[in-house]
């Protein structure tokens, strides 16, 4: 994008706290399905970046090969995170809503389209009307609906992620805090990250644990906040290596992510609205300071487990999302999380426009097949979180509706893996697969006896052949 050199004026008043982000959400054409050439190339890439070259050697308990036997591979789940926005949820829960039989189909439908949910549990939330908060009163801390919100997601089979640990946004601060100095606001948020992280022990699978700081004023300077306000990177980073550490203090086993909007390589054009300091900045520069805050955690030794992007939603060119994932994840060493997905403005604008029904739902599988395949093509990105849209999953019965099948298409026949095989003399099967968790079936050997099974998980860590041998019981 060509920068324009004129320098931009800033409006007349600073926009309301904590919703800039629709600043900068440009109403914009599908651009990502629009590079088919793009897209195809990330297709192509899907067998190597998600596939793994597996050798299983089969034997009964004593050791002796089930040679020359019919045997399924089952994929049961990815290793590929595939999320959605579980607000709804934690309202249904915390209302008994859930229990009505259109709210219970619609999570059962979901559930069995994704495999992860994005739980809330904001601090407060001043902004959105009934958000779920955890103590908007001071000595009045509430997880019950986000407790029964994980217990929900793990026995339907999902992976649970909290959203957010630390936000430092003021609509997401308490009130009450203001009373007090510094010192003592710290140990409140210290309080409160060793609460969450302890509590869900072993139970939450990960969090977007420091969330939006890169717009954003350290919290000791929440009240000197004017968005953009672009703290110094040692100093974001001073407060994120705080919550990362609490928490894994407290929780080792789950994943911790820092997360950000806005961030977009490539994108030179100045925001129409004066920094903190005086200065104008572009997300492309949002995007080199937020590459530095990683290194800065690199640095220190208190990296997070992955890097988080809100913005491959159309806010860019396709090419720059690619870029931008490029410089944060491969060029960090971390995964990518893409964290609220959606098919951006272009929906509302065919709303207001009158356009049919069925026409918006082709546009929007138009974009979310590309941005998937792009996604799942890419070697730096882990997970993808549906954020906006999901309504059209689902027809105005909210039956699963023709952009929900679609979807379960993709995710669960084409991008996983289910083959019959023959095992050898020595009782192996070779065969290439997408990684995650498979159920190994072994036929009977007549037709009246029963299949037995035994289940493996193919790491998408792993390299090189993945070679394992399993003892299944007959």
């Amino acid at each position: 994008m060509r920068t324009s050199k004129r320098q931009p004026q800033p409006p007349a008043t600073n926009p309301p706290s904590g919703v800039e982000w629709q600043i900068l959400d440009k109403t914009t054409k599908d651009q990502i399905a629009s590079n088919r050439g793009v897209v195809d190339r990330y297709r192509g890439q899907i067998d190597k970046v998600r596939k793994r070259d597996i050798e299983l050697r089969l034997t009964d308990r004593n050791g002796k090969p089930h040679a020359g036997r019919t045997v399924r591979l089952v994929q049961t789940n990815s290793d590929f995170l595939w999320g959605f926005c579980g607000w709804g949820l934690i309202q249904a829960i915390r209302t008994g809503k859930l229990a009505e039989l259109g709210q219970e189909r619609i999570y059962r439908a979901k559930a069995d389209l994704f495999n992860a949910v994005n739980l809330m549990h904001y601090w407060v939330e001043l902004v959105c009307d009934n958000a779920p908060v955890s103590e908007e009163f001071q000595g009045f801390p509430d997880y019950d609906s986000l407790d029964k919100s994980v217990n929900w997601a793990l026995s339907n089979g999902l992976a649970p992620k909290g959203h957010p640990i630390f936000w430092p946004v003021p609509k997401a601060i308490p009130p009450w805090l203001a009373k007090y100095d510094n010192a003592t606001r710290l140990k409140f948020l210290e309080i409160r990250v060793r609460t969450i992280a302890s509590r869900f022990r072993g139970r939450m699978k990960l969090y977007d644990a420091v969330n939006e700081m890169i717009w954003e004023p350290v919290f000791a300077d929440t009240h000197k906040r004017h968005w953009p306000h672009l703290s110094k990177i040692s100093r974001i980073a001073d407060d994120a290596e705080r919550v990362i550490g609490w928490a894994r203090e407290e929780d080792p086993g789950a994943a911790y992510l820092i997360n950000d909007y806005g961030v977009v390589v490539g994108d030179h054009e100045k925001i129409n609205i004066k920094c903190h300091d005086g200065s104008f900045i572009s997300r492309h520069e949002q995007a080199h300071r937020y590459a530095e805050l990683i290194h800065e955690l690199k640095k220190r030794g208190c990296a997070p487990d992955a890097v988080g992007i809100q913005n491959f939603h159309g806010s860019g060119s396709c090419t720059q999302d690619i870029a931008t994932i490029d410089l944060l994840g491969r060029d960090t060493g971390l995964p990518v999380h893409i964290t609220e997905f959606g098919p951006g403005q272009f929906v509302g604008a065919m709303e207001k426009a009158g356009a049919p029904r069925d026409e918006i739902i082709e546009r929007i599988w138009e974009y979310d097949e590309a941005a998937l395949t792009i996604a799942f093509g890419h070697p730096s990105v882990d997970a993808l979180f549906f954020w906006y849209g999901q309504d059209y999953l689902f027809d105005r019965r909210g039956y699963p509706g023709v952009l929900y099948k679609k979807l379960h298409d993709l995710i669960h026949h084409q991008w996983r893996t289910d083959v019959t095989l023959r095992t050898d003399a020595d009782g192996r099967v070779a065969f290439r697969g997408f990684c995650g968790d498979y159920r190994v079936r072994l036929q009977p050997r007549t037709n009246r006896g029963q299949e037995r099974g035994i289940g493996f998980n193919l790491p998408q860590a792993n390299r090189g052949k993945f070679k394992l041998s399993l003892a299944i019981a007959e």
